[in-house]
């Protein structure tokens, strides 16, 4: 896969945005959950009942959440600040 691009997931979560080579690149948006009422557990580690989403809008690098973007979890948390690599990193606000 490469340029602009949506994949949708079996569960219902998708992403729409960049891709290169393979890999989410650039500024883009996904979701993660389903509306089957499955429990899942998010990228972030928190396992979630029921149906409903967590999303992440903002930048990816090399397939992971790297600079600037916002996570928001089904349950309510929300972090909005840096990310490097997929984990949370320098300034941002829980």
């Amino acid at each position: 896969m490469h340029g602009l691009g949506v994949v949708r997931k079996a569960s219902g979560g998708k992403f729409e945005g960049k891709f290169r080579w393979g890999k989410k690149m650039g500024h883009g948006k996904e979701t993660w959950g389903n509306v089957l009422n499955i429990g899942f557990i998010c990228p972030l580690g928190f396992k979630h009942e029921g149906r409903g989403f967590c999303s992440y809008e903002g930048y990816f690098a090399d397939g992971h959440f790297h600079g600037n973007g916002c996570f928001a979890c089904l349950d309510g948390r929300r972090y909005e600040g840096n990310w490097r690599r997929g984990r949370r990193h320098g300034l941002g606000r829980q």
